[in-house]
């Protein structure tokens, strides 16, 4: 980037998902200076990004890119066209014409867990267990003030899970969340192991709580380290 003098009219832009990686001298003034932060788009603008690609296909009129939108937090503009293909390509499969909401969900699914798991031998104890360990998630999220909106509980075998039990935010993304959320995640995350203590028994508990335990724990560890939710208790930091 030397040899530039400031009339030559020349800009250079770079891009990284590392920022922290960077070598300081390259971010000095008079180098690249000046940070512009591209984030993941919200549910707004998800919705548009949605717009532009459902007009490239044939779909039912009941589909609605706001509700869509809100089928898939965190998706950045490639998954969202890559959503948009899988269920399109899942409606040519199935014979359809059209794309319809079926389509969408099977594709949102299939990018989130991977693909469906039709060979996978289950016995129907392992069957019963897991529709358990789901049920479990599925109420306490339906029951626990703060938890997000109950979509959808499964136990088709996708990747490397046997079931699984989907939640959807309001129609707008959550900037921040509260205590009470908190809460209410780690106990949503728990419910699969409490069903299956109380119906399967404590030492038959299957190996299927490992993820929810691993998740429950990182948003407790938040809680506590970066948050200061619980103060009162433990003091407050931020580690």
């Amino acid at each position: 980037m030397d040899g530039f003098e400031k009339n030559e009219d020349i800009i250079v832009i770079g891009a990284t998902n590392h920022e922290d990686s960077l070598d300081p001298a390259s971010v000095r003034p008079g180098r690249f200076d000046k940070k512009i932060h591209v984030p993941l788009p919200d549910v707004n603008g998800r919705k548009e990004i949605l717009d532009l690609y459902l007009a490239k296909i044939e779909k039912v009129d009941e589909i609605e890119s706001k509700k869509l939108a809100t089928m898939c937090p965190g998706f950045s503009g490639a998954e969202i066209q890559n959503l948009v293909n899988t269920a399109i390509t899942q409606a040519v499969h199935e014979g359809k014409e059209k794309a319809d909401l079926q389509d969408f969900e099977y594709a949102r699914d299939r990018l989130m867990m991977g693909i469906e798991r039709k060979k996978l031998t289950m016995t129907e104890k392992d069957r019963l267990n897991t529709a358990i360990h789901e049920a479990g998630h599925a109420t306490v999220c339906y029951y626990t003030a703060g938890a997000q909106k109950l979509y959808k509980a499964t136990i088709v075998a996708r990747g490397g899970s046997l079931g699984a039990t989907f939640m959807q935010p309001n129609e707008e993304d959550m900037l921040s969340t509260t205590k009470l959320k908190c809460l209410a995640n780690i106990d949503t995350a728990m419910g699969g192991h409490v069903a299956e203590k109380l119906f399967i028994g404590s030492q038959k508990i299957t190996t299927g709580c490992s993820s929810d335990l691993k998740g429950a724990t990182d948003i407790a560890y938040q809680a506590v380290m970066r948050y200061g939710m619980f103060g009162e208790e433990v003091g407050y930091m931020s580690s």
